[in-house]
């Protein structure tokens, strides 16, 4: 069976893995009430103190943690599409509109989910981190992230980790003379 890479040449979409998570975590983090304030279920999520499995073993969470991933669910290669797809589902605010300034004028101000999201981790003093998730062929320009996607995370806060790698160089055999 042929490994994803090994494909680029027929479909370069599938040689290119990306995905994009959102987690809110913290000890006073209820994670029905994340769900609630978000309308959208959680890819996993539990409260400090409960007992869950990690597939491997049960352990007993030490904080609370509520985690949407668009892995598995949204077919193509774009952070673009995933960061849209991530957006869409929260609520959050998409780009400023174009032809937007940066002198205020039609600037994009936030939404008001984006404001009940900050006032959400504020209470409960939570943290917020969306980590972007990228994973190609060497010879292919790993994605960046629009500059309006920092602005608006900084108002909210929400963190941002990156997790971009390319694939090694095949290694040389190296002949015995």
């Amino acid at each position: 069976m042929a490994t994803r890479s090994a494909t680029s040449s027929t479909n370069p979409d599938r040689a290119v893995r990306v995905f994009v998570t959102f987690r809110i975590a913290g000890d006073d983090l209820v994670p029905a009430e994340a769900t609630r304030l978000l309308h959208v279920c959680p890819t996993a999520s539990h409260a400090k103190g409960e007992t869950y499995s990690t597939g491997r073993s049960t352990v007993t969470a030490r904080t609370g943690v509520w985690l949407f991933s668009t892995s598995g669910s949204l077919p193509g290669g774009s952070l673009q599409d995933h960061l849209g797809a991530l957006f869409g589902a929260l609520g959050l605010v998409g780009p400023p509109p174009v032809g937007a300034g940066k002198s205020g004028e039609g600037e994009c101000a936030g939404s008001e989910q984006d404001s009940r999201i900050a006032g959400f981790l504020r209470a409960h003093s939570l943290t917020a981190t969306m980590t972007l998730f990228w994973h190609g062929p060497r010879d292919i320009a790993r994605p960046r992230l629009p500059e309006w996607v920092g602005e608006l995370f900084k108002a909210i806060p929400i963190g941002i980790e990156y997790d971009f790698d390319t694939e090694e160089a095949p290694s040389r055999r190296i002949e015995a003379a």
